[in-house]
């Protein structure tokens, strides 16, 4: 469904990911996801979406 990776916002999914990973430290749900969303900001873009669809992030929501 989403195999062309050129058309999502990774830089956006990235921000988000990291906003998120961020609200759940600061809010104390940390779980094992957080360990790799805390990697997110320096891995490659196929790899931030990945790791997005293992969180089951909806990637349609960044479509470009």
């Amino acid at each position: 469904m989403y195999s062309d990776n050129h058309s999502i916002d990774v830089k956006k999914l990235r921000r988000d990911m990291q906003n998120q990973a961020l609200g759940a430290y600061l809010g104390g749900g940390i779980g094992p996801a957080i360990i790799d969303v805390a990697n997110v900001e320096r891995v490659s873009d196929d790899e931030v979406i990945r790791i997005a669809k293992r969180m089951g992030v909806d990637l349609r929501r960044y479509m470009k």
